[in-house]
């Protein structure tokens, strides 16, 4: 039986459901009241991202508030949800051939050092969901540990992005039968409920859950099974990825979830949203911060 943790408030009529349906199947849970204890609050936000109650954790996973549970009983129970493996397609901060774009503002090494800040954040913000993370880098010989300590990591192969992504998505589904959701390193204040909302939608029929980005990309992709058609001869780059994969996952009959749009940090427009975002307090970017605060406003 999987451990089931709520976190709840007396007033919450979505929290009374959910103990409801969980006492109904005869689940046990644990349940955390967070009224009047902002410490607890402050938890919340830093495991799923999320400020709404309740939030659902099982087995030490974020799955979301009610609807995700019901959606998650609909199939069958909490227990037929297997965790997903994260994939990170990562490069190595090396001068000049990481973060192109803001390099020609900032320069090679402070384009490298945002980098290494960017990763070392996504690694902190995914250590707090529990799932199992997989590094894919470049160059392969990289001394990646040196920027996330204890990563465990596998090398990309030779080849365009569609078929780097196709061979590490590949070796994560021989791991064995779990979803696989793979990201960029370009998304350091990613929020964690995106996950359990990709996990949760993978649970409920969807084959293929695709987060939209900004620049007409898409910043997460996960999958119930390996779909080598949706990564090759893709106009990697370019404004038309995320509308060319909705196509082709429609054509190959996969049912799709999209999730909330955010945005890819590569250019100085992005690195101003980011700033916005760290200024009002709705992520905590510790790394990324301290290397922002050393660049001016307006190079």
């Amino acid at each position: 039986m999987a451990r089931v943790e709520v976190y709840t408030t007396p007033s919450c009529p979505f929290c009374v459901r959910a103990k409801r349906l969980l006492e109904a199947r005869g689940i046990p849970f644990g349940e955390i009241d967070v009224a009047g204890d902002e410490a607890l609050r402050v938890d919340i936000v830093r495991r799923t991202g999320r400020r709404t109650v309740p939030q659902i954790f099982i087995d030490g996973h974020p799955i979301g508030g009610y609807e995700e549970l019901a959606v998650m009983d609909a199939r069958g129970g909490p227990d037929v949800v297997p965790p997903p493996r994260v994939l990170v397609m990562a490069k190595h901060p090396v001068p000049g051939l990481v973060k192109t774009r803001l390099a020609a503002r900032i320069g090679t090494t402070a384009a490298a050092a945002l980098q290494a800040a960017f990763l070392r954040d996504l690694g902190a913000r995914l250590a707090v969901t529990g799932l199992a993370v997989t590094w894919a880098v470049t160059p392969p010989d990289a001394p990646f540990h040196t920027i996330v300590a204890g990563a465990h990591t596998i090398a990309q192969i030779p080849g365009d992005l569609g078929a780097r992504m196709t061979h590490a998505i590949g070796a994560l589904f021989a791991a064995g039968p779990a979803p696989v959701v793979t990201l960029g390193s370009d998304v350091p204040h990613l929020d964690p409920g995106a996950l359990a909302e990709a996990t949760v939608a993978l649970a409920g029929g969807a084959d293929c859950v695709l987060g939209p980005a900004r620049d007409g990309g898409y910043y997460l992709i996960a999958l119930r099974a390996p779909a080598p058609a949706l990564f090759a001869g893709v106009a990697w780059g370019s404004d038309r990825v995320l509308e060319e994969t909705r196509a082709r996952a429609a054509a190959c009959g996969l049912r799709l979830h999209l999730l909330a749009p955010t945005f890819d940090v590569d250019s100085w427009d992005d690195l101003r949203a980011l700033r916005a975002l760290l200024a009002a307090g709705l992520v905590a970017l510790p790394a990324t911060a301290g290397v922002l605060a050393a660049l001016p406003d307006e190079p």
